[in-house]
């Protein structure tokens, strides 16, 4: 058996990791001495360096906004979503938006967690960035009126849905 059609095997299997996959594809990228690929592989395997480096399919990643929510007498609220229309309009985009920097090992685990998540009947985040304090300058009397502190904001984005729109590369 050739190392390509190992890996064209391994594709269409889902008992196979990509991670795995693209270990193969690194093999045949050098046996090839293809730099592209070699660059392409590496970066998916190792994480990208920076996000001008990103394809298409791994940049401007959409998500909800969502609170961690506490207020008085110790009660709190996780998870709980936040209307974009509280924002100013010209931080709706940065705080919707998110770039998946990461290597395909992490994505894979992420998705694991959520895996594990959804059978347990939890609602964890599948992949959550923390946004600073100074990007959510609103009036809290709109969101909630007993809201004492928003603890921390995230964005949460279901990755599953992600990958299944992912192209191949060119």
């Amino acid at each position: 058996m050739t190392l390509l059609t190992e890996i064209q095997e391994a594709a269409v299997d889902p008992s196979h990791q990509l991670s795995d996959l693209l270990r193969k594809s690194q093999i045949l990228a050098f046996r090839l001495a293809h730099d592209p690929f070699k660059q392409w592989v590496g970066h998916e395997l190792n994480g990208y360096p920076t996000v001008d480096a990103l394809p298409p399919y791994r940049a401007s990643l959409r998500g909800d906004l969502r609170a961690h929510l506490s207020g008085p007498f110790g009660s709190s609220v996780s998870s709980s979503r936040v209307p974009i229309s509280l924002f100013a309009n010209e931080h709706r985009d940065a705080l919707t938006r998110f770039d998946f920097t990461h290597s395909v090992a992490s994505l894979e685990s992420i998705v694991e967690q959520a895996r594990a998540a959804r059978s347990a009947r939890s609602s964890a985040a599948v992949v959550s960035r923390t946004t600073p304090p100074s990007a959510y300058q609103l009036n809290t009397s709109l969101f909630y009126e007993q809201v004492a502190e928003i603890r921390k904001l995230v964005l949460v984005s279901d990755i599953e849905t992600s990958t299944r729109q992912m192209p191949a590369p060119v």
